[in-house]
């Protein structure tokens, strides 16, 4: 889970990718593109489109045409269609025509939708953001104002993030920039995280979102450094974060190191939060590794919160290796944690296979919390076999064979009531009914 500079950003790269095959299959690539106006006047198209060199202002009657033309493909049924179309569209237009077009439906409110502004602004950023910004700051409506600026920046900080974090400084003042330093920061974590980690601080808002995205990039290229750096945030969730992202990365590329790191730091927040990373990782990898770390984190409900954690994800892969490991390695609430996030995941997956094994467990508390979730997980899949089984259950303890049987009926009543009930007529003589 991001913002919506995440969506705004996986937005533009689909449309961007579109947009250049669109631009290669049409030839604008490569050997040099046609003259816009031969190009677009072939009789085998209906879209006349001027392409990025600038051939002066565009007449009246070519302009009506050009936003006619836009306007019909902002209509296209189901908004990805759409979207590449109209950015399709834009990306022949040259800067004047498309400073043209926006005054032209800005000055009409209603006229063009918010994609079509947007696809406009994108290309007069891709051509000349400066020239862009210096204009799009006149704009009256605060809301269209905010939301072009953010494309501007969207795009100009992927070319140029340096040149963007100036031009961050020259927004008007009260202008809501949040979104466009996000813009910034993320692009120019790319190129330089310490630089972005030091640009973020001057700018508004210091948000979450920018700030791991500056440590997944600084702990891919030097994780020590990244370390060393989140430590040193002011605190908080996003230092949280920070270091939660640093310890992950760190695993990935050399897990010895960083769970090295994240033991030899002072007892406290920051060497919990980096031993959770550690373990989170190690647990996608290395299960056996993971649980094993554990013991660096203080005992009690985290430690347990933890290793239930890593059992999901373990028992994922292979559910028996868990209850194996468990068996042998495991006491106490750590041993329940394990087993029941096992049992969990195999009656989701195999639900006779783990009524067999929950009949072979000694522990009556373990055995007391699996059968009621087994019997729920069970009953969507197989409402008869697992009625069966509820029933089987041995009568030493009504409560939990009661408990059963009530959540198989339940689920089979949601899926197939009247199934359900004609089951149910046939178990009269059953004391649980």
């Amino acid at each position: 889970m991001k913002s919506r500079a995440i969506f705004r950003h996986a937005k533009a790269a689909i449309l961007q990718l579109a947009v250049l095959g669109a631009a290669f299959a049409a030839g604008w690539y490569g050997a040099g593109r046609a003259p816009a106006r031969a190009a677009a006047e072939t009789k085998k198209t209906t879209t006349t489109v001027r392409i990025e060199k600038n051939f002066g202002p565009p007449s009246r009657g070519e302009l009506d045409g050009l936003e006619a033309q836009l306007l019909q493909l902002a209509k296209l049924p189901g908004s990805m269609h759409r979207d590449r179309a109209t950015y399709d569209f834009a990306e022949g237009l040259d800067a004047g025509t498309v400073k043209a077009m926006l005054q032209d439906f800005l000055a009409k409110p209603g006229k063009a939708d918010d994609a079509v502004l947007e696809a406009l602004a994108t290309r007069w950023a891709e051509l000349d953001p400066e020239a862009a910004l210096a204009w799009v700051v006149t704009i009256k409506n605060a809301g269209e104002m905010s939301m072009l600026v953010n494309d501007i920046f969207d795009t100009y900080s992927q070319n140029d993030p340096v040149a963007a974090l100036k031009a961050l400084s020259r927004l008007p003042v009260g202008l809501d920039a949040t979104t466009a330093s996000e813009e910034v920061i993320d692009h120019l974590a790319l190129l330089d995280p310490k630089a972005a980690l030091a640009a973020m601080s001057s700018l508004p808002g210091q948000n979450l979102f920018a700030s791991v995205a500056i440590f997944d990039e600084w702990a891919e290229k030097d994780p020590a450094a990244a370390a060393t750096a989140a430590l040193k945030q002011p605190g908080g969730f996003a230092t949280q974060m920070a270091i939660m992202e640093v310890a992950r990365n760190w695993t990935q590329a050399d897990p010895t190191a960083a769970l090295a790191w994240a033991k030899d730091l002072p007892n406290g927040n920051q060497k919990n939060t980096a031993m959770e990373g550690v373990v989170l990782a190690l647990s996608q990898t290395d299960p056996t590794a993971a649980v094993a770390a554990l013991s660096n984190l203080p005992k009690g409900g985290y430690q347990d919160y933890l290793l239930g954690d890593i059992a999901r994800t373990w028992a994922q892969q292979d559910p028996a290796s868990v209850l194996s490991y468990a068996d042998k390695n495991l006491t106490g609430t750590n041993y329940d944690s394990a087993v029941s996030a096992a049992l969990t995941e195999m009656g989701q997956t195999d639900p006779a296979s783990a009524a067999t094994l929950i009949a072979q467990l000694s522990d009556a508390n373990i055995t007391t919390k699996a059968i009621p979730g087994l019997a729920t997980a069970w009953a969507n899949q197989d409402p008869q076999a697992a009625m069966a089984w509820a029933q089987s259950l041995s009568t030493n303890n009504v409560a939990v064979r009661d408990s059963a049987i009530s959540n198989v009926l339940s689920g089979w009543t949601n899926t197939d009531p009247a199934a359900a009930a004609a089951y149910v007529q046939t178990l009269s003589g059953d004391p649980a009914f």
